[in-house]
Formats: structure tokens, sequence, C-alpha cells
């Protein structure tokens, strides 16, 4: 191919099928012609890229050298393989020359149109650019050939695990509970996507589920299991119940994820319950139970964790899914993805010895379900197509109609969510946006209407553009009052939390809270206080960018009001609202200064005032009187010690030691 002058390249390749090795085997030859070549690999995942770069060692040896790019560690330009994350390397693209390296190669080349990642790649000009990806569906339809050229070989899911190289699936849907389904099949009424949901599906507690688990894989000789979880309070809940699970997400810290990680990949932990984690690129082929709890719409996500439980291993016959999350568009791809094994089944010959192997085993627990399949398929496919059922005068007096119900402007996630809705998705195509939508049906539109992302790379692409443009880490308030970023709650449920978006977009936590400690952002507090004559509301702490909000203030001291009196202030009711303001005067504080004296025998240190709660923080002193010593003078008492030799530093040191 590159005989002909070709110099990039697209491969398609499941999950589990070895595709770093690929990209690797096809860097060592290229090496042979341009021996002095450097290579670059990149990546969105910092995770993917160490497991990469272990690979790639043991593959070349010791006679390369190996280095990372990432926001911890830059070795740019000293080793003959970087593996660089996407993100890092978009931000300091100018520290790189385009010509730096002979050879690049994407992996999870299916992130690549994010804006951000392309202009990252599209900033080298290497002598030949190979994109690999498992998964080259987007939901926005983005093209990857624009970027990689066209696909040189294709090797899909169905056909890897016909052939052997994948493990066979074994897919028990739990849906002992389906309701009503009869009488829906037969009532001859339209239902919406929401609707089926709510008549059909009965949801289980965490209990029930576990004791599903267990008894599902009773038979398993030490299986080993990856739990999807929705979010990481329901990872923490979900482990602590199962006893013997770790959890792992992407907003924990780094060494502590990563030491949990090598003890899932070693099998000294038998099961996780991952929330952002595990989707994609880590590699555990001992994995033979995958649980679904996350619901998510992505066919992508899905075939990516799917991936996570199809590589083979020793002992390994099948890997075996259970499915809590019953809903009509679960049902519906599981279906399509049942008919498409049986379809690549059927157009090969079935390998020697394989008998009637079944190569996905899609299991219903349910009777009406065995009995009226392709009815209940057809049913949620015409739900799924009710956007041509309705008309648009129809779907306008629906909006507003479910406006005046809800007593506000709808959401696009209220709407997803109705009863009988279409989805925002359905107004989006049929009046061109949302907003349109709510125009026509009369709603005021000054509220800020957050626009909806289709994946998880999008959020991340917009989260980074925005820190471009403030030049900084955006926080919660410039997220929020910018309706072209992804709402805090669907940041929520992708990653868990803002700070778990952050980290994962390749950015660090604002460090404007997290290198604060305790006395500054009290400090801050009074400094406030005094600015404004009293002390400040929740609101007005929120509303100040050179402050931290007030969730900081809850999560450093417990609630804001303890932060409050921390400083100084205390409660004054001004009507029906709360406000503060400062109390302790400048007596009030020497007094407490003498009393803490006569306690001790002495007068006390910065750091004794700032360990005993019924004291005013060192702050507050600092703010009233300059310095703490100066105080401490004011209220008549002789510092302890106001300078010490280096003799007597020394002695003080073999004290304390000896202590």
């Amino acid at each position: 191919m590159r005989d002909q002058g070709v110099n990039k390249a697209l491969v398609v390749m499941a999950s589990g099928l070895g595709k770093t090795l690929t990209g690797a085997f096809d860097i060592r030859g290229y090496l042979k012609t341009s021996p002095n070549g450097r290579v670059l690999v990149l990546c969105h995942s910092r995770d993917i890229l160490e497991q990469t770069k272990e690979a790639f060692k043991d593959l070349f040896g010791d006679g390369y050298s190996y280095g990372m790019y990432n926001g911890h560690e830059k070795a740019a330009h000293r080793t003959d393989f970087l593996f660089a994350n996407l993100q890092s390397v978009n931000l300091h693209r100018e520290e790189f020359d385009p010509d730096e390296f002979c050879y690049v190669i994407v992996d999870e080349a299916h992130h690549s149109p994010a804006t951000t990642y392309r202009a990252a790649i599209e900033h080298f000009s290497p002598q030949f650019l190979l994109g690999m990806t498992a998964t080259p569906e987007r939901m926005d339809d983005a093209d990857l050939e624009g970027i990689f050229g066209k696909t040189v070989y294709e090797y899909r899911l169905t056909e890897a695990v016909r052939d052997g190289w994948l493990s066979e699936v074994e897919y028990r849907v739990k849906t002992d509970e389906i309701q009503k389904m009869e009488t829906i099949l037969d009532s001859g009424e339209r239902f919406s996507l929401s609707q089926l949901n709510r008549e059909i599906f009965a949801p289980k507690r965490d209990e029930e589920i576990i004791r599903i688990i267990r008894e599902d894989i009773s038979g398993k000789d030490n299986p080993t299991m990856v739990i999807f979880c929705q979010t990481i309070a329901h990872a923490e809940k979900f482990a602590e119940l199962m006893g013997d699970a770790v959890v792992i997400h992407s907003q924990m810290d780094v060494d502590e994820r990563n030491r949990r990680l090598q003890g899932f990949r070693t099998g000294k932990i038998k099961t996780v319950c991952a929330v952002d984690i595990l989707n994609e690129g880590i590699d555990v082929p001992r994995t033979d139970v995958i649980v679904f709890l996350r619901v998510t719409q992505s066919k992508i996500v899905f075939t990516q964790q799917l991936g996570r439980g199809l590589r083979r291993a020793k002992g390994k016959d099948k890997v075996l899914v259970l499915d809590f999350v019953s809903t009509a568009d679960r049902l519906y791809l599981l279906y399509q993805m049942e008919r498409e094994f049986k379809s690549t089944v059927g157009r090969y010959p079935r390998n020697k010895g394989s008998g009637e192997r079944e190569y996905f085993t899609l299991n219903v627990s349910n009777l009406v379900f065995q009995e009226r399949q392709v009815d209940i398929m057809a049913l949620i496919e015409k739900a799924r197509n009710r956007c041509i059922i309705v008309d648009d005068d129809e779907m306008i007096q629906l909006l507003r109609a479910f406006g005046d119900s809800i007593g506000h402007v709808p959401t696009q996630k209220e709407v997803a969510l109705a009863e009988g809705m279409p989805s925002h998705e359905t107004y989006r195509m049929r009046f061109g946006s949302f907003d349109r939508a709510l125009e026509l049906a009369g709603f005021d539109k000054r509220r800020i209407h957050h626009k909806v992302f289709d994946t998880r790379e999008a959020i991340l692409d917009a989260i980074y553009q925005k820190a471009e443009e403030l030049g900084k880490t955006p926080g919660r308030r410039d997220l929020c009052a910018d309706e072209n970023m992804p709402s805090m709650q669907q940041i929520k449920c992708e990653f868990g939390s803002l700070n778990g978006a952050i980290i994962a977009a390749g950015l660090t936590v604002n460090k404007f809270v997290v290198g604060l400690s305790d006395d500054e952002m009290l400090n801050l507090l009074l400094k406030k206080a005094h600015a404004i004559g009293f002390t400040p509301s929740s609101k007005e702490v929120n509303e100040d960018p050179n402050m931290p909000n007030v969730g900081s203030y809850e999560k450093r001291f417990g609630s804001y009001n303890k932060a409050v009196k921390k400083a100084g202030l205390t409660p004054n009711k001004k009507g029906a609202s709360c406000n503060f303001r400062c109390e302790l005067t400048d007596d009030d504080l020497l007094r407490q200064l003498r009393r803490k004296a006569e306690e001790l025998g002495r007068a006390p240190f910065a750091r004794e005032v700032g360990q005993d709660p019924n004291m005013a923080s060192v702050s507050t002193f600092l703010a009233r009187f300059g310095t703490y010593l100066q105080a401490v003078r004011k209220a008549g008492l002789q510092p302890a010690k106001d300078r010490y030799t280096d003799d007597e530093l020394l002695e003080l040191l073999r004290q304390k030691n000896a202590e």
C-alpha cells in the first residue's frame, strides 16, 4: 500500500483482537526502512497509553527509549517512542515540529473528529498516519476517512466471534417482571418509548440484583467480573453491598486507580464496579462476567463495554452478560445484534468440529417475550418512529401542554424522559432546533437551555474549548452561564461530577480552590465580609469570581455556616432570609487570645489557635491585625519567642525528635 504512495490508513478491528500489536508490528516493519525515525502514539486516555507503552517495550526491547507526554509528564523530544495524550498535545502543539515524527498512530481513532483532537492530529505531517478503532461509527456521523483515508482492513465483532478469536457470548436480559406486555400488544394504541419503558419494565432494587448475580454466577469457578454502574455514588454503594468488589472511576487518585487496575489484571481483585473507566482499551482477558447497570443510548459505548469480556483466555469458553438495563431501546439493540450474528454465521461455513455452536445466545427471561418477540420488536420500532405519526401542530401542542403541566419552560432532558412526548431530537429534526419548537409553543426563551451532547468526547471537547476561551479551567458557574455548554445534569450523568469531566478532558481541577489552605479560604471570606460590610450570603459568594464557591466551603468545613463561624462571623437574620454580619470585635479577638494564654500558661502559637474550634481562625487575626504576632502583642502577651539562634533552633528540633 505504501509502495503506491498511500500515506495514511484506517484499520477497524473489534475490541480484543490486538489492535495495539497490529500497529506495533507495522511500525517495526516501517522502522527497518527508516531506522532513525521517531514514532508518536496518540490517544485520549492516559491509562490506554500506559498500557500501550508496556506492550511496545515488550515488542521492541531496550534498544529504544520510551516516554509519556501528558499533564504530569512531558518527555517530548527525548525518546524514540512518545506516547502522548491528545488534549496535552493540542494545548502545547507549538512545542512540536510538524515533521518531528515519521510515523503517527492514533489509538481509539473514533474520537479524532472532536475539534481539539483533530487539531492535534493534523498539526503533524508524518510520513505515515494510522488510525485504529473498534467502533468507527459515531453518533454525530463525523467522517473518520477525512482524517485517515480509506479503511484498509476491517474485522468486525461478529466475524471474530464466529472465527473463534473472541469469546462466545451468553447474554441474559433480566426482565423477569415485564408488566402488561400482552395488554399493550393487543390494545392497538400508540405508545412512545418512554411510555413503553414505564409500562413494561419494573426496576429492581440493588439487593435483588446482587442476589440474581450471585445465583447466575454460582456455576462459574472463581469468576472475574466487571459491573458497569451509572454514577460514582451508585458504584460505591453497590460495591459495599457486594462486599468483595472495588470501585474504579476517573475522579479517584491516579496512583490508587492504577493500583486497583493492576490488582484486577493480576487476579488479586476479582470484581470491579466501574463508572467511566474500562469502557475502552483496558485489557483483562480473564474477565468472564459483564454486568450492565448503566443506561447508555450509545451503541459505541455499549459495544466497548461488552468488549471488556470478549478476549480469549485459558479456561474461558464464553462470557456471561447479565443486563439489568431493561429498556425498549436496549431490547431493540440486542435484537438487532442477534440478527447480525445469525446473518454473519449464515454467510460463512462453521469451523470444523464446531457443531451447532451458539456464538451469541440472547436469553430474555420472560415467557411472553419468548412467544411474541416479533410483535414486541414491531411495537418498539413503531415507538422509535413515532415522529412519523405525529404532525407538526400536534408536536407543538404536546410541548405546550407538557410545559403547562410542569409549570416551567421544559428542558430537553425533561422532554426526553416525559411520558407520551416525542424526543428532543425529534423536535430538533422537525423544527431545526429545540429552542425554535419552544418559541412556536409560546415559551419564554430567556431561561438558558443547555445544548445536549451526543457523545462523551463531544462534552469533553466543549469543556476544553471553554478552558481555552477563559484561559483557565472552567468552573460550574462558567458552564451554567453558557447555553452552548453541556448542562451539569448531563455532565454528572456521564462523568459522575464536574471534576470527573475536567480530569477526563486532560485539564487540571481548579487550582484556585485545590491549592488554597483552610486559612486562605477563610481569609477570603473575611475580606469579602469587610468589603461589603457584612458576612456574604451563599449567593454573594457564588457570584464572586475571585472566591471559591459555596460548595468548596461545604466540602472543606462541612457546611457554609461552619466556615462562616470559623472565620469569626455569626448568623444575623434579616426578614425572611438569613444573612450574616461581622460580630467579633477586635477586643473580642484579643480576649480569646488572653483566655488561651491563661489555659496554656504562655502565649499560644498560631497553630494552637487554628486547632481550637472555640477560637476564630488565624486568618481572622491576620485580617484584623496584619500579623499574628502583632495580635499577640496587642493582647498584652509576650510571644513565646520572637527569634531563635541557629543553636536554639537545633536544640528545639532535637527536643521535638526526642518527643
